[in-house]
């Protein structure tokens, strides 16, 4: 096998195109000329294989920095304390709550769940405030909340009438808090309807 900085070889002669040439010789047939398209630059065709192609380069970065991902970072995608994180999933509906409306929000990181429910009694209430941890929302406090960001309008949300709030008090959108996650609670107690938000990011 003969390599050559040569010209392309085709059926009607040979042009001047800079494109790698091998000629293989074979006994008893004659000589068959294939052009090899490899970015071998000046190395020789011996040394090619130990160097990366581009594409090689990229897909290895690629790789590298999603298993990056996986093991350093809390993506979302990656938290197993996903699972569950929409209300009607970690509490299904029974005792008392009947939920009403859900919203999803989850473009793959800082997901974020709205649902509407109603309540039987003051207990059924309770047991969704001791589900999320909630406490009622302290005075002149503003709710920390992501609802603003929520690219579709929702004709339930927000309530006409809020009696009363609840908040994840340990958020740190709270003076002392250190979570990053938010869980509201609005309630219309002349309606026994309420409607809840969980956020993380």
């Amino acid at each position: 096998m003969i390599v050559t900085h040569g010209d392309e070889v085709r059926a009607d002669g040979a042009y001047r195109d800079g494109v790698l040439r091998i000629t293989i010789a074979c006994t008893g047939v004659a000589a068959a000329h294939f052009s090899l398209c490899l970015h071998v630059k000046p190395r020789h065709l011996g040394d090619a294989y130990r160097y990366p192609t581009e594409i090689a380069m990229k897909t290895i970065r690629v790789l590298a920095i999603l298993a990056f991902a996986a093991v350093g970072c809390s993506f979302p995608l990656l938290n197993p304390n996903r699972e569950g994180f929409a209300p009607w999933e970690k509490l299904p509906g029974g005792n008392g709550i009947t939920w009403v409306n859900k919203y999803t929000h989850d473009p793959g990181i800082d997901p974020l769940y709205l649902a509407s429910f109603r309540f039987d009694d003051e207990t059924a209430l309770q047991l969704i405030v001791e589900t999320f941890g909630l406490s009622p929302l302290p005075a002149d406090t503003d709710v920390a909340t992501f609802t603003e960001t929520m690219p579709d309008p929702i004709d339930w949300f927000p309530l006409p009438n809020v009696s009363s709030t609840y908040v994840f008090a340990d958020s740190n959108s709270y003076p002392g808090g250190n979570r990053e996650y938010v869980s509201n609670l609005w309630v219309d107690s002349t309606q026994n309807l309420a409607i809840i938000e969980r956020t993380w990011w």
